[in-house]
């Protein structure tokens, strides 16, 4: 696109809008994936959803930002976080079992392809949820705890990986990694109604910050 020197802020809004709108056109009934009609990407259509859903995500972030959500209520309900953050954590568990289970090369890239794109969703949408929920006053202690979170947790998940592999095999403990996983994801679900109905509030300026709705 070859843009206007005296394009205003207008004409940018405008064009971000058009941009989701066609995107939201080719949105899954969950709205967790995005897939515009066309070839087929190396990964799979699977994964071309995901990726489309999170390159929109971040438009639909900067967009709800630039207008503190004010008159957006759609493209904030669409872009429900709580439940999206739910929905690719178990898709990371569920690929990840596959990969464990599955025999072929392909296979199993694809579902490496796979858990790696839904792992970066989920870790986009906890981060939005942390930085919205947060009062400003607890925001840098909550964020220590959130990046500690991020640095230790992948090196218990190894720890136990290891020790699985060495009792059982790698394919073995990649599949019980993945399938528990799972199984925490639901119960996480399960017992917290107010993350499955999360959806960011933006304040009005100078009100308070977003609350859980």
């Amino acid at each position: 696109m070859i843009t206007e020197p005296d394009w205003t802020r207008d004409h940018w809004v405008a064009y971000a809008d058009r941009i989701l709108a066609g995107a939201m056109a080719w949105a899954s009934p969950g709205h967790a994936r995005i897939t515009p009609p066309g070839a087929e990407g190396g990964y799979g259509r699977a994964v071309d959803g995901l990726e489309g859903f999170a390159r929109t995500f971040l438009l639909a972030g900067f967009r709800i930002a630039g207008e503190r959500g004010a008159g957006l209520d759609d493209l904030i309900e669409f872009y429900r976080q709580g439940r999206l953050m739910l929905a690719s954590a178990s898709v990371w568990g569920v690929a990840l079992a596959c990969f464990g289970l599955s025999r072929s090369l392909p296979v199993a890239l694809a579902c490496l392809a796979v858990a790696g794109a839904a792992d970066t969703v989920t870790v986009v949408s906890r981060t939005s949820i942390v930085q919205h929920a947060t009062p400003d006053a607890l925001r840098g202690r909550v964020n220590a705890l959130d990046f500690l979170v991020g640095v230790s947790g992948p090196q218990l998940g190894n720890a136990r990986a290891g020790l699985v592999a060495s009792a059982t095999s790698g394919a073995t403990s990649a599949a019980l990694g993945g399938l528990t996983s799972l199984l925490a994801v639901l119960a996480v679900a399960a017992v917290s109604p107010a993350l499955r109905r999360y959806t960011p509030v933006p304040a009005a300026a100078g009100a308070g910050r977003p609350s859980v709705q």
